[in-house]
């Protein structure tokens, strides 16, 4: 016998001239999407001027990064009426995972520029990227350590100021709630989200 058929496997059906075979294919569970699209609009209330804002994106392991940029910065902006800066920054990741565990959370450092240019943090925050789809505005507030007397003036003096090591402790409120922190102002965004294949696990929204 020059063919031996595995009965686990049954062959391929026959065909005769003319006609298609027909091949069963696995089916593919395809991973879920996540797309944001937005930008990073302005900053309202605080007291330094000369303005700019670093971001980075922060998620689990689960997590992976299609397409688009997990940091950026912003220009140096100076206040405009009641505005402290105007960015007007874009954000565009895409971004897929099979668990909705390790959400994805955008991490913010605001710093500022004086006459001249010495940079000094005016900032920390973070917001949660939202969960279900649309547009969001989103209002993030920011906070700083706050420092003895002395090192309070010398922030304004020199220009140096305290700053988080360990920048985990942005987005963490325990570890944040052992921090002697001053409130300073708001960050704002708008941001668009777009879901995609989360049924297929049984996500609802």
């Amino acid at each position: 016998m020059l063919f031996k058929f595995n009965r686990l496997h049954p062959p391929y059906p026959l065909t005769t001239k003319g006609q298609k075979r027909a091949v069963s294919r696995p089916e593919i569970y395809p991973m879920a999407e996540l797309h944001v699209i937005g930008e990073i609009l302005d900053a309202v209330g605080f007291a330094e001027d000369g303005l700019s804002c670093v971001w980075a994106l922060k998620y689990g392991g689960g997590w992976r990064v299609l397409e688009g940029s997990m940091s950026g910065q912003t220009q140096i902006a100076f206040s405009s009426s009641s505005i402290n800066a105007t960015f007007a920054h874009p954000i565009d990741i895409h971004l897929c995972t099979k668990s909705i565990q390790g959400w994805p959370k955008l991490q913010f450092h605001v710093w500022s520029s004086d006459s001249v240019g010495r940079m000094r943090i005016a900032g920390y925050g973070f917001c949660h990227v939202p969960t279900f789809p649309g547009e969001h505005m989103i209002e993030c507030a920011m906070w700083r350590p706050l420092g003895s007397a002395e090192q309070e003036l010398r922030r304004w003096v020199l220009g140096s100021g305290i700053q988080v090591v360990d920048t985990d402790v942005i987005s963490a409120p325990f570890d944040r709630c052992r921090l002697n922190t001053v409130s300073v102002g708001k960050l704002r965004l708008r941001l668009a989200i777009i879901l995609r294949h989360f049924d297929k696990f049984d996500v609802e929204y």
